[in-house]
């Protein structure tokens, strides 16, 4: 199992927050930072959904990550932050 991480955070200053707890979680389950997104196991996108650029961003990053899921399907791949909670329904296809 590959147990390394990256996160990536846009929006608000309370996301950079969230991001923050979320990688010292990790940390202690011995999980370490990624050089590279397309080289970590788990990828989390933290975003809001107030800002549409934000967005915009993060609905383009999981069509080029999907990729990622089809050549390894033990990739995690995670939305986080209200954007998630917003869209729920959606990103759960």
């Amino acid at each position: 199992m590959n147990k390394t991480y990256h996160i990536e955070t846009y929006g608000c200053q309370m996301n950079e927050y969230d991001s923050e707890i979320i990688e010292s979680m990790l940390i202690k389950s011995d999980y370490s930072k990624s050089s590279s997104i397309y080289e970590a196991g788990i990828i989390f996108l933290n975003t809001c959904a107030i800002r549409e650029k934000a967005e915009e961003t993060v609905a383009n990053k999981l069509d080029g990550l999907a990729y990622l899921k089809s050549k390894d399907p033990s990739t995690i791949i995670g939305v986080i932050g209200c954007m998630a909670q917003n869209l729920k329904n959606e990103l759960l296809i």
